[in-house]
């Protein structure tokens, strides 16, 4: 029997949304509960001036079951930019197929380049969350191949697809492979300065991103503007202080990106977990520095046996890409499970 494996998550990286149904059409046509749904986060607009479009987006992910079978989960989503660069992008939910209505909205993202005010609207709370950036948003992961996707001990290959050719638009093409076998193409159109299709494949999931039902001119310019009726806040995040000795950090989101794993080491078991062939994960807090080193570390979730100790050995090893708030690195507090497995 061969003892070790590191699974690590990123508590703040990945979101999961379990679906639970309720009465009517929505809970005979969405996911059951218990079934897990990823976070697909659609297409990046860039935010340039005088290529105004409006497009429909369709994401589609198929989940490969145990028995074969494939789980498969789509939304539309619609986007736009004006003349001026300003961009609107939305997230919808992920729906089943037998779903037929337009998938429910969770949210909207407007960008103005010209002020640099980056408004959030939620649609269930009427609240308009405003930031204003002195550079434009970062792309969200694996939207562009320069998004990384906060794999762990992964190689990044890239390749050159050539280009072909979609709606009438000349595209480019980019493969991103990694050592454990996930591969993104990314098809990109220098006419819209964005990328039009992504595909995403690994042993589990299938998942594909299309812009389509392109309309190159001016967009309705109430897609721009916080609509009627919901209450504006600011949202700039502000540094919470740390405990006395500990540097302050910022909550991540609302213009905070979240750290990005570059690398990480295998935890080692203690010798009592190896005797009693004792498994399970810890989860440990930690803050990240600007300079992407973990500082602070503390078990929050424990295991015993040794292995608690062994965890902060691994994470103590491990490095980041920092956190990003306006341009600028900053310290964040995160939460990774750090995962004993017996093979």
């Amino acid at each position: 029997m061969r003892f070790g494996g590191l699974s690590v998550l990123l508590l703040v990286a990945f979101s999961w949304l379990g679906v639970t149904g309720s009465s009517g059409q929505e809970s005979q046509a969405l996911p059951q509960n218990g079934i897990s749904v990823p976070n697909m986060n659609g297409v990046y607009i860039d935010p340039v001036p005088n290529e105004p479009f409006s497009a429909t987006v369709e994401s589609v992910s198929e989940q490969k079951l145990s028995d074969g079978s494939l789980n498969v989960l789509h939304t539309v989503t619609h986007v736009a930019r004006d003349a001026r660069g300003r961009t609107h992008n939305e997230r919808r939910r992920l729906v089943a197929e037998s779903f037929k209505d337009e998938p429910p909205i969770q949210s909207i993202h407007i960008y103005d380049p010209v002020t640099g005010r980056d408004t959030r609207l939620d649609p269930y709370t009427m609240m308009a969350q405003q930031v204003v950036f002195t550079t434009k948003p970062t792309p969200m992961a694996g939207t562009t191949p320069t998004a990384s996707m906060f794999s762990t001990g992964n190689t990044l290959n890239s390749e050159d697809l050539g280009t072909r050719t979609y709606e009438d638009m000349l595209l480019k093409g980019t493969r991103v492979s990694r050592s454990q076998g996930a591969i993104d193409d990314y098809w990109y159109s220098e006419d819209l300065s964005i990328y039009v299709i992504h595909t995403h494949e690994n042993a589990k999931w299938k998942q594909t991103v299309t812009v389509t039902r392109i309309e190159r001119a001016e967009p309705d310019p109430s897609l721009f503007v916080v609509p009627e009726g919901y209450k504006v806040l600011d949202a700039s995040p502000v540094a919470q202080a740390g405990a006395p000795g500990e540097p302050a950090v910022y909550p991540i989101g609302y213009g905070v990106s979240p750290p990005q794993l570059t690398h990480s080491v295998n935890p080692e078991f203690s010798d009592e977990a190896r005797r009693a062939k004792f498994q399970g994960v810890c989860i440990v807090d930690l803050i990240v520095d600007i300079s992407g080193v973990p500082r602070n570390m503390h078990v929050v979730k424990p295991l015993g046996k040794g292995l608690d100790e062994k965890a902060i050995e691994a994470v103590k090893q491990y490095r980041f890409k920092p956190a990003m708030y306006d341009g600028h690195p900053v310290p964040v507090e995160i939460k990774v499970e750090v995962s004993f497995k017996l093979f």
